[in-house]
């Protein structure tokens, strides 16, 4: 099994000085270590912000990039284009992985030549606690669903050849981005293991706004039309093997399915999964 391939680890900061011992830490005590950590600073202007990305570059053990604001999927671009790894593993400011994180999912690809990206499973910790069991790969969930964790390890060259991010978009530029890599044929592997901590704030709780989760949308579809075609989708959805019960459950707005999930999906699903209707753990 091949070992000796780099990790960069790409990390974003918008005045998030304060949690960044979130990710800086959990990075510093992988099992299988990153060859570097960069730290995008996109435009803070946050006193204790900037003292703490000072301060960390100081120490050692990151890198530091200072820009103007330019949001989140052009820190990420400014990022990667920085970094001289082969795998590429996006850390939000607020979040964690587990010590084995890197290990596991770099095992995927070092084992898997065609594999382009790696994930697992996750929890949520602050406001909300729970286990995410994200689902196996399946481009028809993902054109309507964003399952797939930001915090995914993936090939330089896939972001290479499909542009990388979109930064035109009110958001949800990770979700653009793996769809950009389905429909160019790369191939997805997960891992059932929880490969991150998510963490759940006020900041983060616009994405329940039904209103702007279908400008995103809108967006997204815009940017890709060809795979929201009636033909193409029906195509897809008998590749993937996708029930009746699993394409109305995808194609319900994800705010609405977040209620939905404390309530009527929470006791169906079970039973569907039982009767093989819905086989998404």
């Amino acid at each position: 099994m091949k070992k000796n391939t780099n990790i960069s680890v790409v990390t974003t900061c918008f005045n998030d000085g304060h949690m960044l011992h979130l990710p800086v830490g959990s990075v510093a005590r992988q099992t299988r270590s990153a060859m570097e950590h960069i730290i995008v600073d996109d435009g803070s202007a946050q006193p204790e912000t900037l003292k703490i990305l000072d301060d960390l570059e100081r120490a050692g053990g990151v890198r530091v990039i200072h820009q103007p604001n330019t949001g989140l999927a052009g820190a990420r671009n400014t990022g990667i284009k920085a970094a001289t790894g082969d795998y590429i593993f996006p850390l939000d400011a607020d979040d964690r992985i587990p010590e084995d994180c890197l290990e596991t999912l770099a095992a995927i690809l070092d084992e898997n030549p065609g594999v382009t990206v790696g994930y697992g499973d996750y929890e949520t910790f602050g406001l909300e606690t729970r286990t995410v069991h994200t689902g196996l790969p399946n481009t028809y969930r993902l054109l309507f669903n964003n399952f797939m964790p930001v915090s995914s390890l993936f090939r330089r060259t896939a972001w290479e050849i499909t542009g990388g991010y979109a930064e035109g978009i009110l958001g949800f530029d990770d979700w653009e981005f793996w769809i950009k890599l389905a429909e160019r044929g790369m191939v997805f592997r997960k891992v059932d293991k929880i490969t991150y901590f998510h963490h759940v704030h006020a900041n983060n709780m616009w994405l329940r706004d039904k209103s702007k989760w279908s400008r995103i949308i809108a967006q997204i579809r815009a940017l890709h039309p060809d795979l929201y075609t009636a033909q193409h989708l029906a195509k897809v959805r008998k590749e993937n093997h996708v029930t009746w019960l699993e394409n109305a459950v995808y194609r319900i707005p994800p705010p609405t399915r977040y209620r939905l999930r404390r309530s009527a999906l929470a006791f169906s699903i079970p039973i569907a999964r039982m009767l093989g209707l819905y086989r998404d753990k």
